[in-house]
């Protein structure tokens, strides 16, 4: 049968003014620090024991954790330990992290724990709050640092900042899918610093079951410590969302605005990403779209897996998971690089990023992949055949058609006048023999307009010693 590809992409892409943050604030954040408590009033874990998630029952499956992917290991940190507990310093594949999460901003953090020495740095709870944030100290100078904004606030390390690695705000069943080898902290180790009456406090299960704060993350009044720069009015207070910070710019991703099954390709200055959203589970992750050397345009596409979310790049043509992993074609055991991206309520968000970028449904590419078989038995194309583009002259969108009469590697490449390549819209990928269509929408590797002028198009099948090339007209 004679097999015909079509494949229309359509891209909305925006890139709004860049934001500022108010990093560099740091007199103001120590001015408007509150005390919310005592000292190791919450007291943090530290290397507890890892187990496997059968030996646990203080999370449902239904329940938050903080997930780690850090160099092939995995571990949960559930959000009941937090409630109790607020920071984990731990020890995953080699190397010290600390891990956090506040209650009353909802916010996930995972931060680099490794003292220039090569030791381990140990963090605790300071009783401080700023913007209803959780304040963390370093045992070893007593440095604070705001848990969102990780940059120290006194003595010899002020203006000093962590460094913040990828965690995932995600179901425990659901993280236990993406990762069924994960390890979890067992409830109640890791508090040799405390005195036996604490230690003995968290030796049942019990302790973490039920969320201690009750409604507060549906009661959208009820934030006992203000921002102290006033609320951001362009969402609700409580919002939940994804934020990425690169530089002095700073982008949100309202959970509750994106589409299920979402693959928002965006760009916050020089770092070119993806979003993805799985809104059963609410799981947001963001990954760096940038792949050897080449920026990626990623588009979903039906899963075939029991992950929920399967996507397709522009270059090379392969498949990915939500994992990052290329589990089909020419990149496949490859992963996408996480970028590190931190859910909170957005009152908390907004108070230490005041200018925060929101997304507004930019960066989705939607899709028409059909494959349309005849009904009559065909003759298979004899030859290579690039055909004239159409329409020519065009103004946004052409279409290239050709032929391959037998499987093998193909490119499809677009060149300038100069003889400068633009674009790679087939990158040597493996062919079925039959007609094949790719629409181009004048945009070079970047996902730029290219301005007016003459193109050339060439077809090469290296394994057949085929090269074919036409001339087509943009004209803006």
């Amino acid at each position: 049968m004679r097999a015909h590809f079509i494949l229309i992409v359509l891209l909305v892409f925006a890139t709004p003014p860049l934001g500022a943050t108010t990093l560099d604030d740091i007199d103001f954040f120590v001015d408007n620090m509150v005390q919310g408590g005592a000292r190791d009033q919450f007291p943090a874990m530290t290397n507890p024991t890892p187990v496997r998630p059968e030996e646990v029952s203080y999370v449902a499956d239904h329940e938050l954790v903080l997930g780690v992917y850090l160099d092939g290991e995995t571990r949960a940190y559930p959000e009941n330990l937090g409630w109790a507990h607020e920071i984990i310093n731990d020890e995953l594949a080699g190397r010290f992290i600390s891990v956090s999460f506040c209650p009353l901003t909802g916010s996930g953090q995972n931060l680099e724990a490794i003292a220039s020495d090569g030791k381990q740095v140990q963090y605790g709870v300071s009783g401080f709050l700023l913007n209803s944030n959780l304040v963390i100290f370093d045992l070893d100078d007593d440095t604070l640092y705001p848990q969102m904004a990780f940059i120290g606030l006194n003595g010899s390390r002020k203006g000093h900042q962590l460094k913040p690695l990828p965690v995932v705000e995600t179901t425990w069943s659901f993280w236990k899918k993406l990762y069924p080898e994960t390890t979890v902290p067992k409830g109640g180790t890791g508090l040799r610093r405390y005195s036996t009456r604490v230690q003995n406090a968290f030796q049942t299960d019990s302790i973490y079951l039920g969320d201690p704060y009750g409604e507060y993350r549906v009661d959208y009044d009820d934030i006992p410590f203000p921002p102290p720069r006033g609320f951001d009015h362009r969402l609700r207070t409580k919002d939940m969302v994804m934020g990425i910070c690169r530089n002095e710019a700073s982008k949100v991703y309202p959970l509750d605005h994106m589409p299920d099954g979402a693959v928002i390709n965006d760009q916050l200055e020089d770092l070119y990403h993806v979003v993805l959203y799985d809104s059963t589970s609410r799981t947001a992750i963001a990954y760096n779209r940038e792949f050897e050397g080449e920026v990626l345009y990623l588009y979903a596409v039906e899963s075939q897996s029991d992950l929920p979310l399967e996507f397709i790049d522009d270059i090379t043509g392969s498949r990915w998971n939500m994992r990052g992993e290329a589990v089909a074609g020419p990149a496949t055991g490859k992963r996408l690089e996480q970028v590190v991206g931190t859910n909170a309520m957005w009152f908390a968000w907004s108070g230490f990023f005041d200018e925060a970028l929101i997304w507004h449904g930019e960066g989705i590419i939607e899709v028409d992949m059909t494959a349309v078989a005849d009904t009559a038995i065909e003759p298979l194309p004899e030859d290579f055949v690039l055909s004239q583009n159409y329409p020519n002259p065009f103004n946004a969108t052409t279409r290239l058609e050709y032929q391959v009469p037998r499987a093998g590697v193909v490119s499809l490449t677009i060149y300038n006048s100069l003889g400068q390549q633009v674009r790679t819209l087939v990158d040597e990928v493996t062919h079925a023999a039959g007609t094949f269509s790719v629409d181009w929408h004048g945009r070079d590797t970047n996902g730029q307009d290219v301005s007016s002028g003459e193109y050339i198009y060439e077809l090469r099948a290296p394994d057949s010693g085929v090269t074919k090339t036409h001339g087509m007209v943009l004209i803006r």
